[in-house]
Formats: C-alpha cells, structure tokens, sequence
C-alpha cells in the first residue's frame, strides 16, 4: 500500500501505538493459544483475519508464526487460507 508523502497511514497515527502494542503482547499470544485448542472454522476463521489485519503493523512478520502454524493444519481449509494469507503478506515484506 502505497501513500503520498504528505499522508499518515493508520499505522502510523499516534493513536494506533498502545493498540498495537496490546496486540503484540497480548492478542498474538492469546491467538496462539488458540490455535492449539479451537476447531477448524475458528482456525479458519483467524488465518483470514490476519490475512486482512497484517497492514496494521509496521512489522509485517509478526504475524508470520501464527500463519506457518495453521499452514500445518490437518484441515485442509485452514491450510489453504493461511497459504493464501502468507503469500499476500510476503507480496510486501521487499516494501519495508
């Protein structure tokens, strides 16, 4: 995501720094707890989301672990989607 010079993306307002912070130290390990632990759909459901959310911190390998985790998901759904989620990811990792 490409924005003009004279522009603030949203992760990089001031506001966002607490929340992304609360991510890292909380929300990431919460999730993976729960991918040791949920069925399928929820699986599914989280590698989509962190297919969606990954623009929201400036570090966009954070998420990487939890996706390569549900990559080794015997359900083949939930691998399917953190597939996809990780190549749309690794797309822009030569961005930074």
């Amino acid at each position: 995501m490409r924005t003009p010079a004279h522009t603030t993306t949203h992760h990089t307002h001031p506001f966002f720094f607490p929340i992304l912070e609360c991510a890292q130290s909380v929300l990431l390990p919460y999730i993976d707890k729960l991918i040791g632990t949920e069925d399928d759909e929820v699986l599914f459901a989280i590698a989509e989301e962190l297919g969606k959310i990954w623009e929201l911190n400036k570090d966009y390998t954070i998420y990487l672990p939890l996706l390569e985790r549900l990559a080794k998901s015997d359900e083949t759904v939930v691998r399917e989607q953190s597939t996809r989620s990780l190549i749309t990811i690794s797309e822009h990792l030569d961005e930074k």
